[in-house]
This record gives C-alpha cells, sequence and structure tokens, in this order.
C-alpha cells in the first residue's frame, strides 16, 4: 500500500452491475473483487438456487448443473474478494474441495435416503456423520467458510497490492483528471 497517494473511494456498484462483472469474469481468479461486487452475486446465487430447487428439487440434474456452475463462479469471485483485501485465496480452494468431498459422501453413502425414509434409524444416521471423512471435511469446511466469510467483510485495500490495482480506490488526481474532461 502507497501511503504517500492520496486515494478516493469509486461509488459502489449496484446488484446488475455487479453480477455483470462476475460472469465476465467465470473463470477468472486473478485480480480483485469489491464488497460490493462480491455480496451482491452472493445474494444472486441464493436467489438462483432457491429457484432452481424449487423448481427442479434438490436431487435432480438439472439443480446439479446448475449448483456446480453457480459454484465455480462463486470461488473465482471468493478468491478476487480476498485478494482484494490482501488475503491468501488458499482459504476458498481448501473450503471448496472439502465441500466436494462431503457432497460426494454424502451421496455416495445415500444420506439423503437414509434420513428421509419414514423411519430413519438413528443409529445408522449417527454412523454415516461420525465418519472421520465426513466429520473431517465438515469440520474444515465449516471453519474455511467461516475464514472467507469474516476476511469478505474487511474493506479493499487503498491502492494497489500483490493481485493488481484497486477496483474500489482510485489516486485522488487521477479523479481530478477524469473530472475535468
Amino acid at each position: 500500500m502507497n501511503n504517500s497517494m492520496n486515494y478516493v473511494a469509486t461509488p459502489r456498484l449496484g446488484f446488475s452491475e455487479a453480477v455483470k462483472r462476475v460472469l465476465n469474469n467465470l473463470t477468472n481468479v486473478n485480480g480483485r473483487a469489491r464488497r460490493s461486487e462480491y455480496w451482491w452475486f452472493v445474494l444472486a446465487t441464493i436467489i438462483v438456487n432457491g429457484i432452481f430447487c424449487s423448481i427442479f428439487g434438490s436431487m435432480s440434474i438439472i439443480y446439479a448443473v446448475v449448483s456446480v456452475l453457480v459454484s465455480l463462479c462463486t470461488v473465482a469471485v471468493g478468491v478476487r474478494r480476498l485478494h482484494d483485501s490482501g488475503h491468501n485465496a488458499i482459504w476458498v480452494y481448501i473450503g471448496f474441495v472439502s465441500n466436494v468431498i462431503v457432497v460426494v459422501y454424502v451421496h455416495a453413502t445415500g444420506f439423503f435416503e437414509l434420513a428421509n425414509t419414514l423411519n430413519p434409524n438413528p443409529e445408522k444416521i449417527i454412523e454415516t456423520l461420525s465418519n472421520p471423512v465426513y466429520a473431517v471435511s465438515a469440520s474444515v469446511s465449516f471453519i474455511c467458510g467461516l475464514v472467507v466469510f469474516i476476511f469478505s467483510l474487511f474493506d479493499s485495500n487503498m491502492g494497489p497490492n500483490k493481485y493488481g490495482d484497486s477496483p474500489k480506490y482510485i489516486p485522488a488526481d487521477s479523479q481530478d483528471q477524469t473530472a475535468s474532461l
């Protein structure tokens, strides 16, 4: 961070502009993303997942495909969001991998079918959830999710950092030059 320069914050992104930015950078994990870009996209993913789950059910192939695509976009914008506040994105990657392990394990063990039966067997449910693969993956996923959540609340670093120029803060002298044009 360059403390010798004055920086000015640019206006927040709106919902549609933020979602467009994320969709234009679907797989881009380089650079930085503002808080507004990240949180508006989180809201959009909640809406999209809710709609597709309501229409197709949470166990359909269509919902699974949409969830995977949304997850990949979320990883990319999450990485850029952590970059914006100067944090390492390894938290996003570890969290994503542990989430994948949890989902594969839950589906492979038939947990949903077991839990949704008319008379579920509590011992079998506890046995499934206490398996070390599930317990460790779910714990890692929770911890990484919490860390990413906390880091994504941090403000942008003013000025450039090792991940690129700030999408929020621009040098005050460049604002003066653009205002005079």
